[in-house]
């Protein structure tokens, strides 16, 4: 099973080989930025940017003054509820990066 590996590492260390790889061999160093450009050419830039746009305008102020404030374990100020609720928001498009 020796494509196990593939399943084993974290997308850092795979970033890491690709770029090792690339410092050896400026054959495969050619291909891999044209697999880059490929895969860059087929992203909907507008599209990407109106869905984050949506996400974030998409997040109650209602909603987060009922989050924000005392809890039972202490105190979340509307500052970092503000950013608790943005970061939720584009958790889906991170993922989408790695």
């Amino acid at each position: 099973m020796e494509n196990d590996i593939f399943n084993k590492i974290s997308p850092s260390e795979a970033l890491e080989i690709l770029k090792q790889i690339a410092k050896t061999d400026k054959k495969l160093k050619k291909r891999i930025v044209e697999l880059a450009e490929e895969l860059f050419r087929n992203v909907d830039v507008e599209a990407v940017c109106d869905e984050v746009f949506d996400a974030l305008d998409g997040i109650d102020v209602h909603e987060l003054w009922d989050r924000a404030g005392p809890k039972r374990d202490g105190y979340t100020s509307p500052e970092d509820m503000a950013v608790e609720m943005f970061e939720e928001s584009l958790e889906p498009f991170l993922q989408e990066l790695y």
